[in-house]
């Protein structure tokens, strides 16, 4: 009896470490949705409630995800590369591994995700802590909160 009392909770315990495991992913279907090419359209910043700019992309920039956990970000200005991994059906967490401006390299972010049909939205949210890796206003000040919201166009 002994034996079998410690084989049920050995197993109840694996279930249950399996079931959490389970949940730290996202669902194939999303998995599958964010893999490809992707064409940026647009970003809006926002900073504690304001808009700080927006613009739609007149610049060839591009974002990759592979099925592999690794995605590339290339466009005119800067290129980075790294590993993503699902944290949620809602929610991406990305690392910088290359970057051509070098004070990117090892930064992580949490990025809200939703795909509908060909369009990507990303949000992330820099709270004040993430935010003191950004230069200052010339005043001195550094917004509390940041809100910058991508949008981009699956490439055929």
């Amino acid at each position: 009896m002994k034996f079998n009392l410690r084989l049920i909770f050995f197993y109840t315990g694996l279930l249950f470490l399996l079931s959490c495991a389970c949940l730290s992913y996202a669902s194939p279907k999303i998995a599958e949705s964010v893999v490809g090419k992707w064409r940026h359209l647009k970003m809006v910043q926002m900073a504690d409630g304001v808009l700080v700019r927006a613009f739609e992309s007149t610049e060839e920039s591009t974002l990759e995800y592979k099925a592999d956990g690794t995605w590339r970000l290339v466009s005119p200005r800067n290129s980075n590369s790294g590993t993503y991994r699902f944290i949620n059906d809602g929610a991406l967490e990305t690392t910088i591994l290359q970057s051509s401006i070098s004070k990117q390299i090892g930064w992580t972010s949490v990025k809200n995700i939703s795909v509908d049909k060909n369009v990507l939205t990303l949000v992330t949210k820099y709270d004040e802590k993430s935010l003191e890796a950004f230069s200052k206003h010339p005043d001195g000040s550094r917004p509390k909160e940041m809100l910058v919201t991508s949008t981009y166009e699956r490439l055929k």
